[in-house]
């Protein structure tokens, strides 16, 4: 597993309080630790080959860190990531 923190701080959200970024995954992940603007951020969602996976925990861990679990690994490739941000 990946513990490396993918930086999402320069994406900009699609549409108000919606974060939309893709990441592209080297191997498959079922936890995703993710550095996110600032805001209250929400359960995410994971878009890939028209499958999505929706967060089943999600917590912060630091300031601007968030981990999320997914009940099953997402596939190594470019995945789109939906996240609520208040």
């Amino acid at each position: 597993m990946d513990t490396a923190v993918l930086d999402l701080t320069g994406s900009m959200p699609v549409r108000a309080g919606v974060l939309e970024a893709t990441v592209t995954l080297t191997a498959p992940q079922s936890r995703l630790r993710l550095r996110l603007p600032v805001g209250a951020a929400g359960r995410a969602e994971a878009v890939f080959n028209k499958h999505s996976w929706t967060a089943k925990h999600y917590w912060q861990e630091d300031p601007g860190i968030m981990i999320y679990e997914f009940d099953e690994p997402l596939p190594p490739s470019q995945i789109m990531l939906r996240i609520p941000l208040a």
